[in-house]
């Protein structure tokens, strides 16, 4: 990969509001799947980062919704932070602009419907109408853990395809403890959306609320790695 690579953005989309909920999974599992991408999640303590990431925006005068699920990856054994993330799917409200995505920049994305709440106690509800479902609810109001700035910018790797994106995505975050036992997490798999299988398989564990209630995303056109080398 060419060090320092600095791709234009060809999108911007400002005053997005945002929940994510970021946890941890089996590490043998995601490195299992990650195998024939050339890539490996990285190790947290033996333990792989997963983070799903709720959205609303106006995109051309159209209310947005996306779900969207990734994991943090490396492209070398050892190193001690995450250099990439990994697109393992997403879904987006509006089926145009879900097929757009799939045809003009080779990403995974599917149709579906998501809400999400960017208030105390929090919530992330998705369903795609073939029977896959996500349930996420903060059962109370917690404590704040901190409030900061964060800012997530590279590599966005896409599965299947050996194809990679640019992106720039934060803003002002609201971090929160998730409950376990009290906080409810419910997830449903259908034969077309297997990803929530593959969260219960990896035992996907919550642990973080982050709440951005006017975050920025920018991103660039998606690029064949072998073009970067």
């Amino acid at each position: 990969m060419v060090k320092n690579f600095q791709p234009p953005h060809i999108a911007r989309i400002e005053n997005v509001q945002e929940v994510l909920l970021f946890g941890f999974a089996d590490l043998d599992f995601w490195r299992a799947r990650l195998k024939s991408e050339n890539l490996l999640p990285y190790d947290a303590d033996g333990a792989a980062q997963i983070l799903i990431s709720a959205t609303r925006f106006i995109w051309s005068g159209l209310p947005v919704r996306e779900l969207v699920i990734s994991l943090a990856v490396c492209q070398h054994a050892g190193e001690n932070v995450p250099s990439a993330v990994y697109l393992i799917q997403a879904f987006n409200s509006s089926r145009v602009l879900a097929f757009a995505e799939r045809a003009f920049f080779q990403t995974p994305y599917a149709w579906g419907r998501t809400e999400m709440d960017t208030s105390i106690p929090t919530s992330i509800r998705f369903e795609d109408g073939m029977g896959a479902m996500f349930r996420a609810q903060m059962a109370n109001a917690p404590a704040r853990l901190r409030g900061a700035d964060e800012l997530l910018e590279g590599a966005i790797y896409l599965p299947h395809s050996n194809n990679v994106f640019y992106a720039r995505l934060g803003g002002y975050t609201e971090a929160y403890p998730v409950a376990a036992g009290t906080d409810t997490i419910e997830m449903r798999a259908s034969h077309r959306t297997r990803v929530f299988d593959w969260l219960a398989e990896s035992r996907f564990a919550p642990r973080e609320w982050r709440i951005r209630k006017n975050a920025t995303h920018a991103r660039s056109k998606t690029y064949a790695r072998a073009d970067l080398v």
